[in-house]
């Protein structure tokens, strides 16, 4: 209520003050009229000068200026708490990380190491055609060497090879025997492989398992191997044949890893 009752003061003083004022020189005749000498004119006009000068200094002091800038208040609850800044370690190990995963065949784990095994250290030039191999060798019970043995003579791992009779694709089967062991796609190395495989198998067992005889097979059909007596067919390719496939089977199956 201090603030107020000292400008009421101002305001009554104030008032006095301009009343004192319009009191010129003109106007001496009306103010003594009313009782007011010019002695008390002066003294009045003085006193309404100090007042009001009071009252400003007064008013300042009850009503100070608001600052123009307030500061923003802190913010309530615990502070915010900083993450952790990521290393050129973090980002390396979670890089290996998913490379070896990216890596992992659908077969799983180590399944790669277990072909180089199952082919002992060899390999085709071709990671998935290694993989057939060894798929085709163990469905149809053959051993995963002597088929990659037959398939480096027959095609040399060429799976768009075609011969000048006409056998096509990584084994080289003759169209006849392709649509006999269910292959409809000749050159689809998955196809070719298995069909090859398949029609190994079937020599195996139709000639007990002799692998020279099979391989004869192979080359000049079972019914050369039949007529000859169930004897290697006197035919010099076949006898090379034969002989070759056998060697490098031979010579594979003795390595270490």
């Amino acid at each position: 209520m201090k603030k107020y009752s000292h400008l009421f003061l101002f305001v009554v003083l104030l008032n006095a003050t301009v009343n004192a004022q319009s009191t010129q020189p003109g106007n001496q005749r009306a103010a003594e009229s009313q009782g007011l000498s010019r002695t008390g004119i002066a003294a009045l006009q003085s006193l309404g000068r100090a007042a009001t000068t009071l009252a400003l200094m007064t008013a300042e002091i009850a009503v100070p200026v608001a600052p123009l800038y307030f500061p923003a208040p802190p913010a309530i609850g615990a502070p915010a708490i900083e993450a952790a800044p990521i290393r050129v370690a973090d980002l390396a190990g979670a890089g290996a990380y998913a490379a070896a995963t990216a890596a992992a065949p659908i077969s799983g784990r180590g399944f790669r190491n277990s072909v180089t095994q199952r082919l002992n250290g060899q390999t085709t030039g071709n990671a998935k055609i290694d993989e057939i191999i060894v798929a085709a060798a163990t469905r149809h019970g053959i051993q995963p060497l002597l088929l990659y043995s037959v398939m480096h003579q027959e095609s040399a791992f060429n799976s768009q090879a075609v011969s000048p009779k006409g056998a096509r694709g990584l084994m080289q089967l003759m169209p006849a025997t392709a649509a006999r062991f269910g292959v409809k796609n000749i050159l689809d190395p998955e196809q070719n492989i298995h069909g090859a495989a398949q029609y190994l198998r079937f020599l195996l067992d139709l000639f007990d398992g002799d692998v020279s005889l099979a391989l004869a097979g192979y080359n000049a059909g079972e019914g050369a191997v039949k007529k000859y007596g169930y004897a290697v067919p006197p035919y010099r390719e076949t006898i090379n044949y034969v002989r070759k496939i056998k060697r490098r089977y031979t010579n594979l199956s003795s390595l270490s890893e």
